[in-house]
């Protein structure tokens, strides 16, 4: 039970904290953000690191690392953007360090058309393609 109300406290100051918004990071020039937590309750502060998150100058998240309540990597990503800020790739690893999957991004102007996800040796597993019909021109 504890474990879980950790987990949504971790997931809930983690939303607040890119609450602040990618824009207001972009135009507070945030290059990377750290979230320390810091625990009285053994009577002696305790901190620990519960997430870290870089940015490029654009404000879109490079890379993106959670820590369990025990200081654990927990979730670990690192995308990729193209020239229009559409993200191109999203790289998970393992908390060894070992990729888990990778997503890639397609698009046509700036709709994502389809993505193709693939498991850690680089196999295709899946694909998704996204079809959208636009209002008529009138």
């Amino acid at each position: 039970m504890a474990r879980s109300i950790s987990l949504v406290f971790l997931l809930l100051f983690a939303i607040n904290g890119l609450a602040q918004s990618n824009k207001s990071l972009k135009k507070e020039n945030v290059k990377n953000y750290t979230v320390k937590v810091y625990n009285y309750s053994s009577g002696k502060e305790k901190s620990k690191i519960s997430e870290y998150i870089s940015f490029d100058k654009n404000g879109n998240i490079l890379e993106e690392k959670i820590y369990d309540e025990n200081g654990k990597l927990e979730k670990h990503t690192e995308s990729v953007y193209d020239e229009n800020g559409n993200k191109i790739s999203k790289t998970f690893y393992f908390p060894n360090g070992k990729i888990k999957k990778v997503n890639k991004y397609f698009y046509e102007g700036k709709l994502r058309v389809a993505k193709y996800i693939y498991d850690g040796q680089g196999s295709l597993k899946y694909k998704e393609e996204y079809i959208y019909e636009k209002f008529n021109e009138d």
